[in-house]
């Protein structure tokens, strides 16, 4: 039985392996619709995330090919307070629920690690469910990218899902590629940079003050 309208599920996915699908289907048993939240969205092509949020998507969307119209896959980027991550989760859930006409709502989450725990305690300050998922498979995508890194066929690895082990192949090479040819991605514009953006941000507060 569904008990929920939206049931929220949010990770890296770098890569998504056969527990990311465990609870990925466990969301679908719970909830009419399911909202996947990509995390570090706006991260791509370094160790600990290298996969493009599309590359992640697209995989996403092979393995729950026979589910689309129950699923909802949107970019969550990282930022440098956890009220402004917990802020865009809102945002998100607000976006769709309104356009399902949705009102239960809950996150489906495990324990895995401490990281994890961190996260689901940040998401008590939204006022929606909080349900707990059981790990069938104690599993870690590091130690996947680390066999990925050192050259392990996509085909030979069991804790990855059939359906997209031929796409991630492909994106992996091209994750690879970059990876050690940094020079070929595209560069920060100046002007969106770290200390410029401090500067410009101090110089509005000064003009407010001073008006």
């Amino acid at each position: 039985m569904k008990n929920y309208d939206i049931a929220v599920v949010i990770g890296r996915f770098q890569p998504l392996h056969i527990a990311h699908e465990e609870l990925i289907k466990g969301a679908l048993q719970k909830a009419k619709h399911v909202l996947v939240l990509i995390g570090s969205a706006n991260e791509s092509r370094t160790n600990r995330n290298p996969l493009t949020f599309h590359e992640r998507r697209n995989i996403i969307e092979i393995v729950f090919s026979k589910h689309l119209s129950e699923l909802s896959v949107r970019p969550l980027n990282d930022f440098e307070s956890n009220l402004d991550w917990v802020l865009s989760i809102d945002e998100q859930i607000t976006e769709l629920s309104e356009q399902l006409n949705a009102s239960k709502i809950c996150f489906l989450v495990c324990d895995k690690d401490l990281a994890t725990k961190d996260s689901n305690n940040i998401l008590k300050l939204l006022p929606h469910d909080i349900v707990y998922h059981p790990l069938l498979y104690n599993l870690s995508a590091t130690d996947i990218r680390k066999c990925l890194s050192g050259g392990t066929d996509v085909k030979s690895i069991v804790t990855l899902p059939d359906a997209s082990k031929k796409y991630l192949e492909k994106c992996w090479n091209a994750a690879e590629f970059e990876m050690t040819n940094p020079s070929k991605l595209p560069r920060k514009k100046w002007y969106r940079r770290r200390p410029f953006k401090y500067f410009l941000e101090a110089a509005t507060w000064v003009s407010v003050l001073f008006m």
